[in-house]
């Protein structure tokens, strides 16, 4: 896995996250991504996990029109799907070149989420509802591209490094 934090000169720092999966229409979500983008944001993240994923497919395609091909965009599930729905609506996002699916299912279904990276081109995010920084290993199979651990949940900013440099097989 790699860790986000090792990431950091090659991702947008200057994220818009103010999309919601209640946010508005879609006529208003691409509006405010598309004002976020004018008003200096280099990329875009938004949240999905509505009850229909055709929704989400929607939403995120007005959203990519909206701000371009060159601004990074970042979806995040919140973990409503389970493994059928997130292969066919992970495939179908991928043509929108999201730089991420950021937990998708249960975020401890590790098996699903293993199956779903082999199944998917765009890299899954995880880690973020680890309650230690002990058990992040364990959530990240080797072939889970990006871990995206919350400092808080895993005992501070010093919890949260260890955590990201196990995960990139980094000893200190």
């Amino acid at each position: 896995a790699l860790a986000l934090i090792l990431l950091l000169d090659q991702f947008p720092r200057n994220i818009f996250r103010g999309l919601a999966r209640a946010f508005g229409t879609d006529a208003q979500a691409r509006d405010v991504a598309a004002q976020a983008i004018d008003r200096g944001f280099d990329a875009v993240k938004m949240k999905l996990g509505r009850p229909d994923p055709r929704e989400d497919f929607e939403r995120v395609k007005a959203v990519r029109k909206a701000i371009g091909d060159s601004t990074t965009l970042m979806v995040d599930v919140n973990t409503v799907w389970d493994l059928k729905t997130a292969i066919v609506w992970g495939r179908r996002l991928e043509q929108f070149d999201i730089a991420w699916l950021e937990e998708p299912m249960h975020p401890f279904d590790v098996r699903a989420h293993a199956e779903l990276a082999k199944a998917l081109d765009v890299p899954i995010a995880v880690g973020m509802r680890a309650g230690s920084h002990f058990n992040v290993p364990y959530q990240l199979e080797p072939y889970m591209p990006l871990e995206n651990i919350k400092a808080v949940n895993v005992g501070g900013f010093g919890a949260r490094l260890q955590a990201s440099l196990d995960a990139a097989g980094l000893r200190v």
